[in-house]
């Protein structure tokens, strides 16, 4: 059976969509009542999503119940944003594997091993 943690794959992100994100990200800087509404329109619903899916693995034991889900879900969007608006064009499916899995190496309820 499939890990309740493994995230669904986040579509690769084109260059015209990291210019729209860069225009929004700056716009919600200068104005906070701009970053609230994008906030409830966009981020909001993925961070609630995260959050949610972090806690039915805790219940059914993948992760540690006593985890701050809302620090990790910052931590996961936080990160991919960080890629968008830094013009990173090294973004694909396998460095977001790579950023998750160490994200999430410490939420695990046993201690990894190996390397």
């Amino acid at each position: 059976m499939p890990s309740l943690l493994l995230l669904p794959r986040v579509r690769i992100i084109s260059t015209i969509r990291a210019d729209r994100i860069r225009a929004v990200t700056s716009a919600a800087s200068e104005d906070p009542a701009t970053a609230e509404r994008l906030y409830e329109r966009f981020t909001q619903v993925q961070r609630t999503g995260l959050i949610d899916r972090l806690r039915v693995a805790a219940e059914v034991g993948e992760v540690r119940p006593d985890a701050d889900f809302g620090s990790v879900a910052d931590a996961i969007l936080g990160s991919l944003m960080y890629w968008v608006t830094a013009r990173r064009s090294d973004l694909s499916i396998e460095s977001v594997d790579s950023l998750l899995d160490v994200l999430l190496r410490g939420l695990r309820t046993e201690p990894a091993t190996g390397s």
